[in-house]
């Protein structure tokens, strides 16, 4: 009923939300190939880690709606990596890095009753489909336990298959899911 009466008042589907918890008691394998470092990203990182953002979130609604300005989206979620760095939004970027450099990030906010938050996670395109992600996800685990945090929660898209498929590889297992519509309301 809820979507017919979206979809008659001028609402379009642009989303489905996918929540997905895992809990940090488990050991996961923290291994990293040679040259591959983990630590948290440092105001020096901050171009190269906005540079591996652009573009790469081409699954979020946002994009999918197509009424929001490319550009704009884009420096978005790029500010939100700076700010997660800075600890003025997320607490922290865990970044990986090929010989000092960075390859990949992974925003974190530690919320209260022990639990943590993933905002934006990404890996430089040059990098994927060679592990680093789940070695991402495997280390950051363990980071967040080491900080107190007992569980980790994340949210992605219905449509993005690839980080469905990585959270779950890591032990992440989908607890809700919401369609989300949008409408443009023209002056």
């Amino acid at each position: 009923t809820s979507v017919r009466m979206a979809e008659e008042s001028g609402f379009h589907f642009t989303d489905i939300r996918l929540s997905l918890s895992t809990r940090t008691d488990v050991n996961p394998d923290v291994t990293l190939p040679p040259g591959i470092q983990f630590g948290k990203g440092r105001e020096e990182d901050i171009p190269r880690l906005r540079e591996i953002g652009a573009g790469i979130y081409r699954d979020s609604r946002y994009y999918f709606d197509g009424n929001f300005d490319e550009q704009k989206i884009t420096e978005f979620y790029k500010s939100w990596i700076e700010k997660g760095v800075r600890g003025t939004f997320d607490d922290c970027c865990y970044t990986l890095f090929d010989r000092g450099a960075p390859i990949g990030f992974c925003t974190m906010r530690f919320m209260p009753k022990h639990t943590a938050k993933i905002g934006v996670f990404g890996i430089s395109q040059d990098y994927q489909g060679k592990g680093l992600g789940k070695a991402l996800l495997n280390n950051v685990l363990k980071a967040a336990k080491d900080e107190g945090a007992q569980s980790i929660n994340v949210v992605t898209q219905g449509r993005n298959y690839y980080a469905q498929k990585l959270y779950q590889s890591v032990g992440f297992r989908t607890h809700g899911n919401e369609l989300w519509y949008h409408k443009w309301i023209n002056a």
